[in-house]
């Protein structure tokens, strides 16, 4: 049981910081944040997620750093 818990934990973890990141984002932008789904399906299409959410703040503080 415990094996489980570890794996669910470890796979829904890229989910949860994509949804936390696309959050991020939109309030530090003004805009509102996207509604979280109420459950992850496809992994795969929230690990894309995830990443290109943290594509997206790291080139928002390229942009804040050079904008010094």
């Amino acid at each position: 049981m415990r094996d489980e818990t570890v794996r669910r934990a470890v796979r829904d973890w890229p989910a949860e910081m994509a949804m936390q990141m696309e959050e991020i984002v939109a309030l530090s932008e003004g805009r509102e944040p996207p509604p979280r789904p109420q459950e992850v399906d496809e992994p795969e299409k929230m690990w894309a997620g995830f990443c290109a959410a943290v594509k997206e703040v790291i080139e928002l503080m390229v942009s804040y750093s050079n904008d010094r």
